[in-house]
Parts: C-alpha cells; sequence; structure tokens
C-alpha cells in the first residue's frame, strides 16, 4: 500500500489509564471482572471524542490515548474521575470501578498503522502507576501548561526516578474538586515503578540559606506557645475525646481489655448483581453478632479505606472476605489479618446451601471467636443459638433490606420498606424485620421531608411489635424513647427510657445516639455532646454520628473543636450529604456565610435538594444579602410543602431571614399544632435568638414544654 512503513514525529499529549485492582479481581471472579471491563472500556471510550481524544490502543484493563494539547487530556481525565465517582457512588466496593491516569506531553513517533512510539509514551507509562487510585498524575512539562486553565489545583509531588528513564522527572497531582485537598490519595499503589521523592541535592543549598529563618522561626513558635498553648491544648483534648478520626485514636483494644475487630465485609463475587445483598447483609448479620460477644470491640468500617483504617487502629484485626453463589450453594471466604502489618492470622472457606443461609451468621461469629481464641459464655452462644428466623426466604428479604437501609436515602429507605415488610409477610414473629421497619419510618421524615403524621404512628406500632417478640432488643427501645421526647415532646418519659434501654444495653451505639439528640433539643448541650462520644466510641467511622456530634460542639460553644471534628469527618465521607449539611449550619451559626454558603450548597446537590439544607441555603443567602436567591429557595420550598413534603420549620426559617417575622411564625405555629418534624432542634438554636423574645415565640416552647 502508498505510504506504508512511514513514520511521522510530532509533539502529542500522551494519557495512559488502567484498572486498579482488575488482576486481583480476575483471580477471585473472572465473570464479574470482565463484566466491569466491558462498561469501563464503554465509560472512557464515551468521553475520549469530546477532548478530541483518540484511542490508540488498549492493553488489557488499559488505554493508550493521544490528544493534541495538554489542556484537552488533563480535562479529559478530570471528566474520567468525575464519571467514575459518580457511578461508584452506592455502589458495593467489589463493583466500584476505579483507574490511575497518568499524563505527559513530549516527543512520538506516529506509525502508519496509527500506533504511537517514543519516551513520551514511555514516560506516561511510568508515570500512571503513581496516580493511586481515583488520581490523576502529570508531567512537569504538562503542568506548565494547564497550571492556570484547569478548575482543579496542583500539588508537586517530588523529583522522582522513573524506571527505564535516565534523568529524575518532576511530577505533580490533580487534585480533584470533589477530593479533600493537596494531600489526597497520595500513597503509592502496589505497582509503583518508584516512589516520588524530592533529591537530596537540591535540599541542601535550601537548608543552608534557610538555617537563621528557621531559628527564628523555632523562638516565634516557642513564644506564641507560652502565650496561646494552654487554649490549643484544652481544644485539642476535646477533640481527643470525641475520637476525631485523624487527630485521636478511639479507645484501644489495650484500654478495655477487649480485642477489636474492624469489619470490612464479605464482598459479593457473583456476576448477577441481584445478590449483592449477600455480601452487606451476611456482613451486618455478622458484625451485629460480634458485637454481642463481650470480649470484642466491633468496629463497622463504613468502606473506609485500608490506609485509613491501618491509621486508625493499627493494633486491631481486620475482617473480610467475599462470598459467591453457584445456583443454591454459596462459597463464603472469611479472613482475618492484623491492621498493622497486613499479615494473614487465619483463613477458611465454608459452603452453605442457600437453605441454611440463616445459619451462616452464627456458625461464622462462632469460628472468628474460636479463631481469636476467644471463648463464648454460655448466654453469648445461646444468643447465637436462637435464629431470629427459621425461613430463609424471610431471611434473604431482610438482608436485601438491611442493604439499602445502610445506603441511608430517601429512596432505599423506601426499598428497604418493601423488603422488611415482605419479610414479615413470610414470617409474622420476625421481630428484628418489625426492628428495621421502625427505624425506617422513624428516618423517613429526616432524610426525605416525609409527613412525620403518617409515618410515626407507623414506626411506633412497628417497634412495639418488635418488644412485643423480643423484649431483648434495644433498637426498637430506643426508637419509642425517640419519639417520646422529640415528636411528642414528654422529655422527662423519653429521657426514663433511654436510661432504661442503655442500662440493658450499655454498648447500644442507636441508643447513646440519639438519647444525644434528645438531649441536645433539650438544650442540655454538654450532655448531649458527652452522649454522642459514647456512641462515637463504639462507632467511631460513622458519619452521621460524627455530624451530630459537631453539631453539638458547636451548639455548646465550642466553635473551633466542632469546626475541626467536622473536616476530618468530610475527609473520610465527602459524599455524605448531612455531613456538608452540618458543616454549613455551624459555618452560618458563627457568621462565616461565605464557607456556610459553599459547603450548604454541596449539601443540597448531594441531598438531591433535600428541604433541611435547601432551608439553611436560603438564611445563609438572605444574610450575605443576596435576598432574590433567598426567595428563589422560598419559592422551592412552598412547591416541596405543596407536594405533601413537610417543610414548614425550613419555610419559617427563611422567611425569618428576609424580615416577614409575621408569616413565619404562622408557619411555626402550624408546624407546632401537628409537631412537625425539625422545629425541636432549631428552637433552641442561635438562628432563632432575635426570634425568641417574640410572645408568640415563648407560647410556642410552652406548648412543646421546653424552657424559654
Amino acid at each position: 500500500m502508498p505510504g506504508e512503513g512511514i513514520e511521522q514525529r510530532k509533539l502529542a499529549a500522551i494519557m495512559f489509564t488502567d484498572m486498579v485492582g482488575y488482576s486481583a479481581l480476575a483471580q477471585q471472579s473472572e465473570a464479574l471482572a470482565l463484566q466491569l471491563l466491558e462498561e469501563h472500556r464503554g465509560l472512557l471510550r464515551s468521553l475520549f471524542p469530546r477532548f478530541n481524544g483518540r484511542e490508540v490502543k488498549t492493553i488489557g484493563d488499559a488505554f493508550l490515548v493521544e490528544f493534541n494539547s495538554a489542556l484537552e487530556a488533563a480535562q479529559c481525565a478530570i471528566e474520567i474521575q468525575r464519571t467514575l465517582a459518580k457511578r461508584n457512588h452506592d455502589v458495593a466496593a467489589a463493583r466500584r470501578i476505579e483507574v490511575r491516569i497518568g499524563i505527559h506531553i513530549g516527543d512520538v513517533v506516529q506509525r502508519a498503522d496509527g500506533d504511537v512510539l517514543g519516551d513520551g509514551v514511555n514516560i506516561a507509562s511510568r508515570i500512571e502507576p503513581l496516580a493511586g487510585a481515583n488520581g490523576i498524575c502529570i508531567s512537569v512539562d504538562v503542568e506548565r501548561q494547564i497550571r492556570n486553565t484547569i478548575e482543579a489545583s496542583l500539588v508537586k509531588l517530588g523529583t522522582t526516578e522513573l524506571k527505564n528513564i535516565q534523568v529524575p522527572m518532576e511530577l505533580f497531582r490533580i487534585v480533584l474538586p470533589w477530593e479533600k485537598g493537596p494531600g489526597q490519595n497520595l500513597e503509592r499503589g502496589p505497582h509503583s515503578a518508584g516512589q516520588a521523592t524530592v533529591s537530596r541535592k537540591q535540599l541542601r543549598p535550601a537548608a543552608k540559606k534557610l538555617g537563621w529563618l528557621a531559628a527564628f522561626v523555632v523562638v516565634f513558635l516557642l513564644a506564641w506557645w507560652l502565650v496561646h498553648g494552654p487554649k490549643e491544648k484544652q481544644e485539642s483534648e476535646t477533640l481527643s475525646k470525641a475520637g476525631v478520626p485523624g487527630q485521636a485514636k478511639p479507645t484501644s483494644s489495650l484500654e478495655t481489655g477487649k480485642k477489636t475487630i474492624v469489619v470490612r465485609g464479605l464482598v459479593s463475587l457473583s456476576p448477577d448483581s441481584r445478590d449483592e445483598y449477600l455480601g452487606g447483609g451476611l456482613t451486618d448479620g455478622i458484625l451485629n453478632a460480634l458485637m454481642k460477644v463481650s470480649a470484642f470491640r466491633v468496629i463497622d468500617s463504613h468502606d473506609r479505606e485500608l490506609p485509613v483504617l491501618q491509621r486508625e487502629f493499627p493494633g486491631a484485626v481486620l475482617l473480610d472476605g467475599s462470598v459467591l453463589r453457584a445456583n443454591n450453594d454459596l462459597l463464603i471466604t472469611v479472613k482475618l489479618k492484623n491492621l498493622g502489618d497486613n499479615s494473614l492470622v487465619w483463613s477458611e472457606e465454608y459452603s452453605f446451601l442457600m437453605a441454611r443461609l440463616t445459619e451462616a451468621r452464627s456458625d461464622l461469629t462462632k469460628k472468628i471467636a474460636s479463631a481469636l481464641k476467644v471463648k463464648l459464655l454460655a448466654t453469648e452462644q445461646q444468643q447465637l443459638a436462637r435464629q431470629p428466623t427459621e425461613d430463609p426466604e424471610a431471611y434473604k428479604l431482610y438482608l436485601q433490606g438491611r442493604l439499602q437501609w445502610n445506603r441511608r436515602n430517601a429512596s432505599n429507605l423506601t426499598n428497604a420498606i418493601a423488603y422488611f415488610s415482605q419479610a414479615i409477610d413470610k414470617d409474622q414473629a420476625y421481630a428484628i424485620a418489625y426492628a428495621g421497619l421502625a427505624e425506617c419510618y422513624l428516618l423517613l421524615p429526616v432524610y426525605a421531608s416525609a409527613p412525620q403524621a403518617v409515618l410515626l404512628p407507623k414506626a411506633r406500632d412497628a417497634a412495639r411489635k418488635a418488644l412485643e417478640l423480643d423484649n431483648s432488643l434495644t433498637e426498637p427501645l430506643a426508637t419509642l424513647a425517640y419519639i417520646k421526647g422529640i415528636f411528642e415532646w414528654d422529655w422527662q418519659s423519653s429521657v426514663a427510657q433511654f436510661q432504661q434501654a442503655i442500662e440493658a444495653d450499655p454498648q447500644s451505639v442507636a441508643a447513646h445516639h440519639r438519647f444525644g439528640a434528645v438531649l441536645a433539643s433539650m438544650g442540655r448541650w454538654d450532655e448531649a455532646v458527652s452522649e454522642i462520644k459514647k456512641a462515637q466510641e463504639g462507632d467511631p467511622l460513622s458519619s452521621a454520628i460524627g455530624a451530630a456530634l459537631g453539631d453539638a460542639l458547636d451548639l455548646s460553644g465550642r466553635a473551633g473543636p466542632a469546626i475541626k471534628l467536622l473536616k476530618e469527618q468530610i475527609a473520610l465521607d465527602p459524599s455524605f450529604f448531612l455531613l456538608h449539611s452540618v458543616f454549613g449550619r455551624v459555618y452560618l451559626r458563627n457568621g462565616k456565610l461565605s464557607e456556610a454558603i459553599a459547603e450548604l450548597e454541596t449539601a443540597a446537590q448531594l441531598g438531591k435538594n433535600g428541604a433541611d439544607p435547601i432551608g439553611d441555603l436560603g438564611v445563609a443567602y438572605a444574610r450575605a444579602g443576596r435576598a432574590d436567591d433567598a426567595r428563589k429557595i422560598l419559592e422551592r420550598l412552598q412547591e416541596f410543602q405543596r407536594r405533601g413534603l413537610d417543610c414548614r420549620v425550613q419555610l419559617a426559617l427563611v422567611q425569618h431571614a428576609l424580615g416577614d417575622d409575621e408569616h413565619a411564625l404562622e408557619v411555626l405555629e402550624s408546624a407546632v399544632a401537628e409537631h412537625a418534624i425539625g422545629f425541636w432542634w432549631f428552637v433552641r438554636a442561635p438562628l432563632w435568638n432575635d426570634l425568641r423574645p417574640n410572645p408568640r415565640f415563648q407560647a410556642l416552647l410552652k406548648k412543646m414544654n421546653l424552657p424559654p
């Protein structure tokens, strides 16, 4: 053919991508690995043309792509990671698609068949592994061309020696807008070609020049500490007691005399996505069973990354594994590893018939206890021997409901209600299914602004039925105590019921968490902080508990520790809308309007425009002088109200912020008359301070049995 064999030399931007963990997944489940590989290819191929990218070739799970400019390559890489971040939200860990991306611009040789060769390609391929999961690593040549033209910031990784590349290279990482900051995901992956380190030769001259300056800084900092140190130390101790991730380690096993188990869970490896509930459901069952063993301190990992768990619980044991369904058989693999050095403690495979699914939880718990040389007490053995249901189909439906409940948003909670109800249809004596149903009815008004007048009686009835069937359950007792205080305003009865629940089960996370909310509603802020801290000790990685603690700390007058805690929590779970909503509210109460607006806008987006963050956002807009934007929020809330969502408290907040106190008080009076959701928390919050002296507002407090 004419032109065959002709090569063309040119300057091009080269992108290398590959899937993280693909080889390991292929060994565990080839079918699932191939399914995700094809989905990954489809997603990325749909994005390359948008940025004038030309797919040169695929190499297994990797792409080699050519672009006309460094800017287009970087914009494409950001869009790839944005698309995958959205795709991975609410997806089980085993089914996530994560990629690393490396970009370099340099001289390449293009062959007649379209392939490209040369140093430009080699360098891009060596850079890519250093990006880490969900990351983008670029060369200094790319950084020079995009530094002032992209939406993301850049962080310098240092000078790096790359395999088979003679000259060390200066590398950068693109910090994506949804990441916590420059330090995010800088750990090297297992396939790194080399460590990104700054050359010692480069540092020596700088060290000499900075010697005198460093001495001056030390003296200055010492003087500053003598003046300010005690206050900072006090706030640090407050955070330490709060168990802030990254700031202070939760109580260790040595301190409690217990073995700490971090449950990362069983991953479903079945190619059929409908079997996903098996991993999450069995994990939930094993976790709850282990919590009943007095010799264990059990931590739910909440899908945290391994480096986070290793940092927070270095002396703990990690429990993970997999579940694979083949027709009517289940193959379950369980592993225990030392978190400190990742060494294997114990591992076994079990085969269960689907018909024996109800027995898997107790059998696995006994084997885990035996592997850790823990002898179960007689009462614990009796508890494990009691099966919550003998109906495997009911148990299967319950596990599907728990998977939905754990995802904690409006649609998932609705799905969970359907599954729990179907489980109860199969087994009318299924106590924990009733308890799950009560939880869903209780949370729906919070997560979906659903009318609590309809849902709370259902929550109350389901909790009572659960206790009627099994009076040893703590969660439904805590649910009834919460309703008694928050919705019925019988505060003293609520406190007494919570104390009863906690006496029956001092380790109950749900009881401590909800008791804290009731105490906060009563204005007993310090006691609220104390109870929520106890909940966090039992579940230190819970984002919902972290949000509640941040709110309570701020309302108790500790804004500094609250802000610090919430920043840490968001860094660990940036996609949880409630954290951003509470953080925005804390900023709002402390007069940091631009920060409040940023957080509340994020919360509104992540929370599917729920009423709570939108209401606070309207207040922030009004206080920032953006009255038109605040009125638009008001119109949206009024539309929500017309659609049957109860957001009267949020409406009143925005009306008050806009100076319309007459209508705000009318709406609040209507809300109090119907015991509307949300009002208890705000009546004692600073957002109402200038309205509180109003006689009509005082009358509302009296109706709610609250002090003025």
